[in-house]
Order: structure tokens, then sequence, then C-alpha cells
């Protein structure tokens, strides 16, 4: 699976699971809701802007991805991604399983450009996993951009990591964003792109 490949050739050693900001070196976390708003809308358009912000900093349309779903069992029949698909394009979506503490987790991959998946609208849905808003998804979703080398993965309005295949990669966005450093993690981040 290309998944795989890719993690192989960047990211030694790497899964896909969460926590995965503190699984890498160089990452980033950084903090999508601003836990100071109490307007509940102004808080979700703040996570969809940030969202967008960096996903936008980190990807060009014709970039080459591979978007990877994680899927638990129970939500099987929720998977749906035909949402977030270009319909003029035909994708080929493979599938893997693996258990995580004796929970069986369906894996889907799709090999695009991110021009064909409506990522933004995806992105959207994760921040509103947890709210009960729509639409959204309960799934794990990284978006894996084989130009830039990193992996991008919103889990969910609270956070987003970003993981690069070295410092120099995250560093513009380690300087234009740095406000946007979740706070718990700000120490580690610093050491990693300051020494």
């Amino acid at each position: 699976m290309e998944n795989s490949l890719f993690l192989e050739r960047y990211f030694s050693n790497l899964k896909l699971m969460p926590g995965l900001f503190y699984s890498w070196e160089p990452a980033i976390r950084f903090e999508l809701g601003d836990t100071d708003d109490n307007d509940h809308m102004k808080y979700l358009a703040g996570s969809y802007e940030r969202a967008a912000t960096l996903y936008n900093n980190l990807h060009r349309p014709d970039d080459e991805c591979i978007i990877v779903m994680d899927v638990l069992e129970v939500d099987l029949k929720r998977k749906n991604l035909t949402p977030f698909l270009n319909r003029s394009q035909h994708f080929r979506i493979d599938m893997t399983t693996y258990e995580m503490e004796e929970i069986l987790i369906y894996r889907f991959e799709i090999a695009c450009k991110t021009e064909e998946i409506a990522v933004l609208k995806l992105l959207r849905a994760v921040v509103n996993s947890d709210l009960g808003v729509k639409p959204n998804i309960p799934h794990r979703v990284y978006i894996l951009n084989k130009r830039t080398q990193t992996i991008f993965h919103v889990y969910d309005d609270r956070g987003c990591d970003v993981l690069g295949s070295d410092v120099e990669t995250l560093r513009p966005l380690y300087k234009q964003y740095n406000d946007w450093i979740l706070d718990y993690d700000r120490e580690a981040i610093t050491r990693m792109f300051e020494g």
C-alpha cells in the first residue's frame, strides 16, 4: 500500500495512530479552537479557519497525496467518503485491517491529487466530529503529502498535528503560526526548532 511506502521512505518506524505528535520529530501541535471564545459558532469558525490555513500553507492543488482514514468496526457503516471525492474522478480505495486495544479498525487509503478531494469539507467534518454538528465523521484522517513530505492530521476541534520529514520543511509554519502552537507542547516544539 502506498501509505506504507511513504512512511518507510520519509517516516521510518512511524505508525499512524492517535497522539501522532508524540511519535515523531520534527512535529508541531497546533491549537485550532480558541478556548477563550465562549461563542460556540465563533469557536467553530476559528477552528475551521485555522485548519484550512495550515492545510493550504502545506498543500498545492496538484500535490500528490494519500488520504488515510481509520474507521472503527462499529462505525463501518459511516465510512462514506463520497461527499469528499470529486465525482468526475475514479479512485482506487485500498483497505486493510488492524487491531488496537482489541478493537478492529479498518484502514482505507486513497492516492490522489489534493484538488480531487474536497479537503476543506473533509477537515470541517473532522473538526465537527465530537460536537454533534453536521457534517461530521468520527474517523481519524491523515493526509500524507508526497511533495512536502508531511503528514497533516486534524484530530478534532481542538487541534492539529503536522509532521515533517525534516525541520526545514516545517520551519515556515513554525515561524508564521507560532502563536497557534499548543501551549502544553510549546517548550518541546521550541527545542525542536531552536535547539
